[in-house]
């Protein structure tokens, strides 16, 4: 994605680092942007046990939310490392853990769950893919905002010819 939009990443990170820092965060926040997790170690998950996945879960998610306000946080699993062997247990830890939000995988949507997200990474592989798929979100947002405007605009004239 990067080299789409003509950065230069070796130079950025030069100047920039890696990482982001708190304030950068809640920044990103306010000015919109849902702040997720990706776990405390970012471990591989997938065969990590109960009490250790629980601990990344909770303790990063638990993190974002005290920096950031937020209601619920997002977590995605490092290396799309999802351990299936706990998808109960992680069901159950979003219903006792209201902050824990949806969880992002790249599994290629093998879990069909109201808890699991499939994520779509941005790469050179999939580039094409994912302009189109942003494409389409965008076409579907207008027209669904202009029949919106269209509806509001006709019942407005509507009510007001019955005045």
């Amino acid at each position: 994605m990067c080299k789409l939009l003509r950065i230069d990443t070796n130079e950025y990170l030069q100047k920039r680092g890696v990482f982001l820092s708190e304030k950068e965060i809640v920044h990103l926040h306010r000015d919109g942007f849902t702040i997720g997790a990706h776990s405390v170690s970012h471990m591989n998950l997938r065969n990590a046990s109960l009490p250790v996945l629980k601990r990344e879960i909770l303790d990063s998610c638990r993190y974002i939310q005290e920096l950031t306000g937020q209601t619920e946080v997002p977590f995605a699993f490092p290396f799309n490392s999802v351990p299936t062997q706990y998808v109960h247990e992680l069901k159950k830890i979003r219903s006792e853990h209201p902050f824990v939000g949806y969880y992002f995988h790249g599994t290629n949507n093998i879990l069909k769950s109201d808890h699991f997200v499939q994520r779509v990474g941005l790469d050179e592989r999939n580039h094409h893919y994912i302009i189109n798929l942003i494409q389409n979100e965008i076409e579907l947002l207008y027209r669904r905002h202009a029949r919106n405007v269209i509806i509001t605009t006709f019942s407005g004239a509507v009510n007001s010819s019955h005045d």
